[in-house]
């Protein structure tokens, strides 16, 4: 912004670029934490006054959604990720492929968060041993 109405003589062009893109990595790892913390944003209206049974089968669904969306994901990142491997962004000419890995770390992460949280839940003797505050 001081560039733009103090005329100096360096330019700043490439500074909202790379905020941008650190905006996408920090989005993406604070994605990551907060699934692995169970605070992500759900719509629970209607599974919050479901009983118990089915709130848990509505959870086991929802992370199984999650694991089968980061699968795709990844999966669609294998195309891409060779192509803009040889791209560059146009201000700072920092390279796509570190812009697009935060993808990567997204679709790896879910994954593993998800499938940490099925096997917490299914190492337990039994469905019924898991407290209201697990799910």
């Amino acid at each position: 912004m001081l560039d733009r109405y103090a005329h100096v003589p360096f330019r700043t062009i490439w500074t909202s670029e790379v905020a941008r893109y650190l905006y996408i990595w920090v989005s993406v790892i604070g994605a990551a934490i907060s699934l692995q913390e169970n605070r992500h944003v759900k719509v629970d209206l209607v599974v919050d006054k479901l009983p118990f049974s089915l709130r848990k089968i509505c959870e086991i669904l929802s992370v199984l959604i999650v694991i089968v969306v980061s699968v795709f994901l990844l999966y669609s990142l294998r195309d891409l990720m060779p192509r803009v491997a040889r791209q560059t962004s146009s201000a700072a000419r920092i390279p796509m492929s570190y812009v697009y890995s935060a993808a990567v770390l997204a679709g790896v992460t879910f994954i593993f968060f998800s499938i940490t949280r099925l096997i917490r839940w299914f190492g337990y003797k039994n469905l019924e041993s898991i407290q209201q505050n697990d799910l």
